[in-house]
């Protein structure tokens, strides 16, 4: 059975004196569709926050979820995609079998993924249409398909200009790279209002360092969240909220590239979350698996309060049932 597959490379492309930025919603997801002609699939890659670099049935975005499929596909009539692990050697114990899924963490201004698609092909082995939606530019700079056995002298495709290749499964390795997702224009400053004393807060923005003596300069605190790291050094990742004494009231300015959209790993029990770049209703907050919040938002400004939109900057304890994921997204 011929097997085509395609290497979808993430490479993060700077120069000495440019560092590309990240996306400005760093959470997303890009259908890749694959047809014979009789037989049509579609399989999605993507960034998604606090991912696992592995298949992980709680990594999903608008309800498709990274799961183990079976085995090798039996000779069949009908054309399969899978993404795969895209290393090879011993210890390889990610993407065995495959899934129609991937999605990577988004950890770094700059980053490097790959992502990895064995397409089956049926017995009779027709040509096969690979395609994607346009307007990529949003989370690319750059995304490259090329053929790996002319290394593109049969395929080379710039996919921000174009939208589906057709490829012959006689030969079979296609590559795609694409430089870094990113968005260099959407920075923004959150206003963060803060009281004397203990205060619920977290980053609203994704920043290149973000400890807590960075952000609140003028407080000190460590985030609820074993292990501790040395006191001063306390890091606050955007997702996470953490409690902070401050010596007196204002307002902190924090700056950096703006998200819209997270989803935020939650334990059974109380969990202190953090908030997005915008203001979110706690009523459109939503979970994966359905149902595990099982308690109101609780903010805390002099005293613990009921929340019912979640605001930039701010910190918030929510229950729930189960391990999980809680989906913040605004509108922006």
């Amino acid at each position: 059975m011929n097997r085509l597959r395609i290497l979808l490379s993430v490479v993060t492309v700077v120069s000495l004196t440019l560092v590309t930025n990240v996306c400005a919603q760093p959470r997303f997801e890009i259908p890749l569709t694959v047809s014979d002609g009789a037989i049509t699939q579609t399989v999605y890659f993507g960034i998604l926050p606090q991912a696992d670099p592995c298949i992980n049935s709680q990594d999903s975005i608008n309800g498709h979820i990274e799961l183990f499929l079976p085995g090798p596909p039996p000779p069949s009539g009908s054309v399969e995609a899978r993404f795969v692990w895209p290393r090879s050697g011993s210890g390889n114990v990610c993407f065995d079998q495959g899934s129609q899924c991937d999605y990577r963490p988004f950890s770094a201004y700059t980053q490097r993924d790959t992502f990895r698609v064995n397409i089956f092909p049926g017995v009779t082995a027709p040509p096969v249409s690979i395609s994607w939606p346009a307007g990529l530019s949003s989370y690319f700079s750059g995304l490259t398909l090329k053929d790996v056995a002319t290394n593109g002298g049969t395929h080379n495709v710039n996919m921000l200009s174009s939208t589906s290749v057709v490829v012959n499964l006689n030969p079979a390795d296609i590559k795609i790279y694409a430089s870094g997702p990113h968005n260099p224009h959407d920075t923004m400053a959150v206003n963060v209002q803060i009281t004397m004393g203990w205060n619920l807060v977290s980053n609203p923005v994704i920043t290149a360092n973000d400890s807590i003596p960075f952000l609140f300069p003028a407080c000190i605190g460590c985030p609820l969240s074993p292990p501790f790291p040395p006191y001063f050094n306390c890091r606050l990742p955007h997702g996470k909220g953490a409690w902070i004494k401050c010596p007196a009231g204002g307002v902190v300015t924090i700056t950096g590239m703006s998200i819209t959209a997270d989803t935020i790993a939650v334990s059974r029990g109380w969990n202190l979350i953090g908030s997005i770049s915008y203001p979110v209703a706690t009523s459109s907050i939503t979970s994966i698996p359905p149902g595990i919040i099982v308690s109101g938002f609780f903010g805390y400004v002099m005293g613990y309060m009921a929340a019912y939109t979640i605001q930039p900057g701010r910190g918030y304890w929510v229950k729930a049932n189960q391990a999980g994921r809680i989906v913040i997204s605004s509108d922006f």
